[in-house]
């Protein structure tokens, strides 16, 4: 018996499966939530449907034997509707189960979801806290849930949404993710780190910083690497530093830096970043502390479409970070997108040939999605105010590879012909020295095996 199960939903599009197979690092936004669980006395069971060896089967298995109380669901767009299919599955085995969603998608989609009869509650935004009064609500048969900030939920056919909760001011008050949870030597990148929350820029295209209310937040430099060498201590050499972007504050970041090499920690990272780094000379103290490569979100070649999406960075601070990036043998990372509102058969092409050179000049991996209007963001609340319009609400096929707008310019089939041909373009003009990043395996250490407990007989 467990009280709480919390599982982290598998997209139902073939090609996710696949990219995990290159960059799956254990999800650990619902490990910090369970760390709290247990922290405070209940018995959790973290589940990661993405992982080959997970399976429905093995999820009926764990309702049926472990018989959980409340079941938690994290979703992102694209799998949102596999959310509500397994909350159909999970309330067929046990009606009295209580289904509680969470993630950037339902926090901005609360009100619809709930309409859904299989699902009695959503926790908005930072769910730790939310979820555990929730449990706290729940398990002491109080049924009082009108004052539990950052919840929604129904009372009967009508549906309540309680005042937001506020951010939480002191990240290092937070207990380390309980990975031990997951079966890690399944991973690619089993070791992953969370050092900030929220995203301090306005790109239309992106809902993190909606989904953090607008506002920056780090955990300190000491927390940081006092959870690093913990890694470390337990084995690993490896670690992806899971930020949308680690170097906000370089200040911090040099701290971070110092204490690794202080140290003498001899570790290998990834993490991601902006172009607009003023100080490029922090890329060599970031190699000198392991880093090996990093990540940044380039999303157009044309100057005027970085400025309409707000992207605030220049084509020229592009080249200079790349330039500097690589004079300190760290490799690129280079993310672009197909379907911007105000892109133009001209604008893309400017995308792919610049796409093609920097993967040239630098050998850094160029790679390109589709613009896609995901709920919480700029373009998708005023998607009509951008003289777009959208072509399908079936949110599994939001995957970033499949058109579901069409623009001012671009109808859905010559965005998907230039995604198509951005991709192999791309291919034939990848130089043979290019070593992909996100194709080297990190496994799991030896004596971590002993560490951690693995429950394995249900599989």
């Amino acid at each position: 018996m467990i009280d709480v199960c919390l599982i982290t939903v598998v997209s139902p599009q073939p090609n996710s499966s696949m990219a995990d197979s290159f960059i799956a690092q254990p999800p650990l936004g619902i490990a910090y939530i369970a760390s709290v669980l247990i922290k405070n006395g209940y018995s959790v069971e973290l589940i990661d449907m993405n992982l080959r060896s997970m399976s429905i089967q093995y999820l009926e298995k764990v309702i049926k034997i472990k018989k959980p109380r409340i079941v938690g669901l994290s979703a992102l767009t694209e799998s949102s509707n596999n959310a509500i299919r397994l909350s159909h599955l999970i309330k067929k085995i046990d009606k009295n189960i209580f289904i509680v969603l969470g993630g950037s998608h339902f926090s901005f989609l609360d009100r619809d979801v709930l309409n859904h009869s299989t699902i009695d509650f959503v926790v908005r935004n930072e769910g730790e806290y939310t979820f555990l009064e929730l449990c706290n609500t729940i398990f002491k048969n109080k049924n009082n849930y009108e004052n539990i900030l950052g919840l929604t939920y129904k009372n009967n056919d009508t549906i309540i949404r309680n005042r937001p909760r506020p951010l939480i001011k002191d990240l290092d008050s937070l207990p380390f993710p309980s990975r031990n949870l997951y079966f890690l030597e399944e991973y690619n990148i089993p070791a992953g780190i969370i050092t900030s929350r929220g995203c301090p820029n306005q790109c239309i295209f992106c809902s993190a910083g909606a989904f953090s209310g607008g506002r920056y937040r780090m955990r300190s430099a000491e927390n940081v690497f006092e959870e690093i060498k913990m890694l470390y201590d337990y084995g690993y050499n490896f670690i992806f530093f899971q930020d949308d972007t680690l170097t906000v504050d370089i200040n911090r970041l040099n701290r971070i830096l110092d204490l690794i090499i202080v140290n003498k920690l001899k570790i290998a990272w990834l993490c991601e970043s902006r172009v607009d780094i003023e100080d490029k000379e922090i890329f060599k103290k970031m190699s000198e502390a392991g880093c090996i490569g990093l990540q940044f979100g380039i999303e157009s070649g044309s100057q005027e479409i970085l400025d309409k999406v707000n992207k605030n960075i220049t084509l020229d601070e592009i080249m200079e970070s790349l330039s500097a990036a690589v004079k300190y043998n760290l490799t690129p990372i280079c993310s672009f997108m197909i379907g911007h509102w105000l892109d133009t058969p001209q604008t893309i092409d400017d995308s792919i040939s610049f796409a093609i050179k920097v993967q040239k000049e630098f050998l850094c991996q160029s790679l390109f999605s589709i613009s896609t209007p995901l709920p919480g963001t700029r373009l998708y609340n005023k998607i009509e105010e951008y003289g777009c319009k959208l072509i399908s609400d079936n949110f599994d096929r939001y995957d970033m590879i499949t058109p579901v707008m069409e623009t001012k310019y671009l109808n859905a089939n010559q965005i998907r012909w230039y995604f198509f041909k951005a991709v192999n373009e791309l291919s034939k003009n990848t130089p043979k020295e290019l070593i992909s990043l996100l194709t080297l395996k990190k496994s799991l250490p030896e004596k971590l095996k002993s560490v951690y407990n693995y429950d394995d007989t249900l599989i």
